[in-house]
């Protein structure tokens, strides 16, 4: 049986010689992070999220936190990623820790940055979002009360002496935005309406003008694991 993944813009085939990893007790400690790093990235981690309406099958290597063997089909409910932009490829080593470049990634060239989607959840029907840790735009419009035009079609919504930089756009068709920004980083709600996915994550902030990019392919993975 052929499986083929693609990572970014390079695709390949592997043989689907990959062992499946029944949930068990953790392993030894010590050794835990070379069970990490021996695990076969192109390995499908089966998900369905919480209400069981929407099913993926993530390449190990792009989940933001790795789990061991013993532990990575222990949380069927739920999942994360983390990718670079703009090839969409997975990092080589674990997100979680990342914190800029690592010898291991290879220093890809200038203007490449990782983006981290910790919450990946349903929207629920006839609900404008999942819950915490989400908000509906509604609400946060509600919340904030300026209404300043910015690059990229993005409306700043907090005031300009705020302590931080509150950003939406507003799309009935491609999905409702929020951006909140700090003084190094940017923190994204993305409302994918139509698969009725909402996730939350990161980026650096100078990236910001960037967010449709982002967004896009955000959308491109998560297109890409579903299980139609």
């Amino acid at each position: 049986m052929l499986i083929m993944f693609v990572f970014g813009t390079a695709s390949f085939c592997t043989f689907a010689m990959a062992e499946d990893y029944p949930c068990k007790p953790e392993g030894d400690i010590e050794s835990a992070w070379f069970r990490v790093e021996n695990m076969d990235p192109t390995y499908p981690v089966f998900r369905r999220l919480e209400d069981g309406a929407q099913a993926f099958n993530i390449p190990y290597a792009y989940l933001f936190f790795r789990p061991t063997p013993e532990r990575v089909n222990c949380y069927p409910d739920r999942f994360d990623f983390a990718f670079w932009m703009p090839t969409l490829a997975p990092s080589k080593k674990e997100a979680f820790y990342a914190n800029g470049w690592t010898p291991e990634e290879g220093y890809p060239p200038g203007g490449s940055y990782l983006v981290r989607v910790p919450y990946v959840r349903t929207i629920p029907d006839g609900k404008d979002a999942p819950g915490f840790p989400f908000s509906s735009i509604e609400f946060i419009m509600d919340m904030y009360k300026e209404r300043i035009p910015f690059k990229n079609e993005l409306t700043r919504i907090s005031a300009l002496d705020f302590w931080s930089e509150i950003y939406v756009n507003l799309d009935q068709k491609q999905g409702d935005t929020r951006l909140d920004c700090f003084n190094i980083g940017c923190e994204f709600t993305f409302y994918f309406r139509d698969l009725k996915i909402a996730v939350q994550g990161s980026f650096a902030k100078d990236k910001l003008l960037q967010w449709k990019a982002i967004k896009a392919g955000t959308r491109t993975l998560l297109e890409r694991w579903i299980v139609r």
